[in-house]
């Protein structure tokens, strides 16, 4: 499903992935985003597929079964008004356009 954009309620975007490792829950990375410093061009991609109602339908989708040595992403958007929404999701869930958004975040120092 493709979400629709009314207006960008994602001010701040932050990403930690781990795992896809046998398991090991060491190996961690945390990119972190403010949406006005992205790119003008990318802004309009990141409120639409970081929006938390996008991101609640795809946590509400089961994880299939068997799916080993996959990433985990706890992604937090802080929307205009202050409030966080936390998700956590399995990159089985994950369009192939929203894991590309997040790769494409900067690292947080």
């Amino acid at each position: 499903m493709e979400p629709v954009l009314v207006g960008c309620v994602a001010m701040i975007i932050e990403v930690v992935s781990q795992g896809g490792f046998g398991g090991l829950t060491g190996v961690q990375v945390t990119r972190r985003a403010v949406v006005e410093d992205l790119p003008s061009a990318a802004q309009e991609q990141y409120c639409a597929r970081f929006d938390p109602g996008h991101l609640s339908e795809l946590a509400a989708v089961v994880r299939p079964l068997g799916a080993a040595d996959t990433i985990s992403y706890e992604i937090t958007v802080v929307d205009e008004e202050g409030a966080r929404h936390h998700f956590v999701l399995d990159e089985t869930l994950l369009p192939a356009e929203l894991l590309d958004l997040i790769d494409a975040l900067p690292r947080a120092r």
